[in-house]
Formats: structure tokens, sequence, C-alpha cells
């Protein structure tokens, strides 16, 4: 795998993670790849969600950021922003597509694994109610399951 990142491309990595907006801006403009990876094949889409820069995962997401992009251990945007419990970025990234299934292959932790385990109580309630959660399927039809046998 070849990691080496044109300049532009690894200005853009470092404006992301910061939370330069006018930074991500001019260089997108200037032809700064969107889906650019650095030696741990992260985005910029993952540091903007990793740190909560909200704007610019919207930016970001608007020029064609691969909102599923992985990075190493198969680590998502999603699965960042969950674990550091930006919300309002997970709302974002649930919007425009985000596999709300995806799992991190280290530990095989998803983004409501993330969520409840670093005690972002609000965003476990999002993550639930997210329409193709997995695990929010499973506990409806537990609950559903319980219910039916306790009226047995």
């Amino acid at each position: 795998m070849n990691y080496s990142v044109r300049d532009i491309d690894s200005k853009l990595l470092n404006a992301a993670e910061r939370g330069d907006i006018d930074e991500v801006k001019h260089l997108i403009n200037e032809g700064a790849d969107v889906n650019a990876k650095d030696v741990y094949e992260k985005t910029p889409l993952h540091w903007a969600a990793e740190k909560g820069h909200k704007e610019i995962v919207e930016i970001l997401l608007k020029k064609g950021a691969n909102v599923n992009s992985v990075a190493f251990l198969d680590i998502t945007p999603l699965l960042f922003a969950a674990m550091e419990g930006h919300e309002d970025v997970v709302e974002i990234l649930l919007k425009r597509g985000a596999d709300v299934n995806g799992v991190e292959s280290f530990s095989g932790m998803t983004s409501l694994w993330l969520a409840a385990q670093n005690g972002h109580e609000s965003l476990v309630e999002v993550l639930l109610t997210a329409e193709k959660s997995i695990l929010a399927c499973i506990l409806k039809h537990y609950v559903l399951l319980l219910e039916m046998a306790m009226k047995a």
C-alpha cells in the first residue's frame, strides 16, 4: 500500500483535524482530495468526526467524502464520533448513510457499544433509534417476546 500523501492532501488532513473551516474550504477549492488517507488510513472526514468539527463534516460530505470510509482497524467516521460523544456529528453521518452496524475490527465494537462504554447516554438513544440498527431491531423483538411470554 502506498502511504505517500500529496502536500495539499496532507494540509487538508491537518486542517480537518484542527477544525480550520476556511483552510478546509480553500484546500478543497485548490484540488485537495476529500478522501485522501494518512498513514493510519484516516481521511479528513475521520479527523473532523473524531474531533467534533460539525461544519467541516458537512463540507466534506457535500464535496463527496466517503461516509463509510474505513481507517486502520476498520474504524469509520461514525465510530470515531460515537466514541467521542459528538451527537450532532453522529446525526449528520447517519443522515448521509453511515453504517450504524459497522464494527471496529480489534474489539468488535459498534458505534452503539462505543457510545455506551464511554457514557454518552443521549447518543445511545440516537443510535438505538437509528433506522437500520441491528441491535435496536433485536431489542425491540426481544421486548415483544418477553411481553408475550409474560402474558402466557
